[in-house]
């Protein structure tokens, strides 16, 4: 039931807001100077300064090969149960298609959600224990994804997973681009000022008005001083939701999956953070301007051995 109380905890308790939500408390600078703890885990400690510095680390073969074959065909089974029930008109071209791995078609990836190498990882990055959001699947089929971070506050502490299965990605078909450093608050407000070609803002980001939409004489998403992390199946790129992140050309069908964690709160500036931020969240789905959606009664139940 750990499972069920944290999630309920820090996501179920805000009521949904009826205006626009309470910006997000700044941490103090007391706050902002201590270092997050060193947890036990998965990954050396190389790894875990690597992703503290320049907001990103690259995990390599973190799945086996009948793991990554098992995973590949519950994604199968995930698209087709998409596709039947978000049918999609024969004259629309969809780059980007999305869906909820905390469905029947996908026990063993929801398994993956509180495992070591998972769940552990994301414990140590975040310097505390980790709690698990979000996990979708998806299937890209466009020749690029605009520079954008996930969020832009410091607080509550959150992370992705991106857990690569189809083919080897390189700088020419659609291997993610992040701009090292970026999740700091100076660096990630510059960037914001930058004049891009491509850019998405998201639901949730202070992105500068004028220049939410791209600019069509700005910087295209190759042309941005970055890393390009080029991925086999099976490894996973570990990232600050608020590194700048994106990607250019690619295939028609690269396969990804995402898992969200956040640090469970422990000050009273983080427990104030995370309700805020929840209750946009909420605020969000209501207006249907996320992906996120309510955690199904089953999962959160956690029957011995549903994960």
């Amino acid at each position: 039931m750990q499972r069920l109380r944290r999630v309920r905890r820090h996501l179920a308790a805000p009521q949904p807001p009826t205006s626009t939500p309470t910006p997000l408390p700044t941490a103090t600078a007391a706050e902002t100077e201590q270092p997050p703890r060193a947890e036990a885990g998965p990954l050396t400690p190389e790894q875990v300064l690597t992703f503290r510095t320049f907001g990103y680390v690259v995990m390599r073969h973190v799945l086996l090969p009948d793991e990554l074959r098992t995973v590949n065909d519950e994604f199968t089974a995930g698209l087709a149960h998409h596709d039947a029930t978000h049918p999609t008109p024969d004259d629309v071209v969809t780059l980007q298609r999305n869906w909820d791995n905390l469905q029947d078609h996908s026990p063993f990836i929801q398994s993956l959600l509180e495992d070591e190498r998972f769940a552990g990882a994301a414990g140590q990055l975040l310097g505390g224990p980790a709690v698990f959001f979000s996990s979708h699947s998806n299937l890209y089929s466009s020749d690029r994804s605009p520079w954008h971070p996930d969020h832009d506050q410091a607080h509550p502490r959150s992370l992705k997973l991106a857990l690569y299965i189809g083919e080897p990605l390189t700088s020419s078909t659609g291997a993610l681009r992040v701009v090292p450093g970026s999740h700091t608050a100076e660096f990630g407000d510059a960037l914001a000022r930058i004049r891009l070609a491509d850019i998405d803002p998201g639901p949730h980001l202070n992105i500068v008005e004028g220049i939410d939409r791209g600019d069509p004489d700005g910087l295209r998403v190759d042309e941005m001083p970055c890393a390009v992390l080029e991925t086999e199946p099976g490894d996973v790129v570990a990232f600050d939701v608020r590194t700048w992140h994106g990607s250019w050309q690619g295939g028609s069908a690269r396969r990804m999956l995402s898992m969200k964690y956040y640090k469970d709160p422990e000050t009273p500036a983080e427990h104030a953070s995370i309700q805020s931020w929840a209750s946009q969240v909420l605020l969000s789905r209501k207006m249907d301007r996320t992906l996120v959606r309510a955690f199904p009664e089953r999962w959160l139940a956690n029957e011995a051995g549903s994960a």
